[in-house]
């Protein structure tokens, strides 16, 4: 997950450098992404990068803490990760409560 959450990233910088270049070139080149902007599908494609990135920091610190030696055991791996992937969920909704 820690992989494809960075890949899917690297995607999302793809498309926020094409909006950026869009808005440089006037709006006719930026009209597409004010249509795709105001429907529901960007709220959930902004909720899935905002849980990525949270995701993705959460499990980089978790594999700084492997590479200092701590979590190896088994039980502290999968306590972890649900950590991981609960604070994740929590840090995007607070995200979205506190953005609105």
């Amino acid at each position: 997950m820690h992989r494809l959450t960075g890949v899917f990233l690297s995607g999302v910088t793809v498309v926020l450098s094409l909006w950026l270049v869009s808005i440089a070139l006037g709006e006719a080149a930026y009209s597409p992404f004010a249509v795709l902007w105001d429907s529901w599908i960007s709220t959930l494609l902004m909720a899935g990068v905002v849980f990525c990135v949270y995701y993705h920091l959460l499990n980089g610190v978790r594999h700084l803490a492997w590479d200092w030696g701590f979590g190896f055991s088994l039980s502290r791996v999968y306590a972890t990760g649900w950590a991981v992937v609960g604070g994740s969920i929590t840090l995007t909704v607070l995200t979205f409560v506190f953005a609105n």
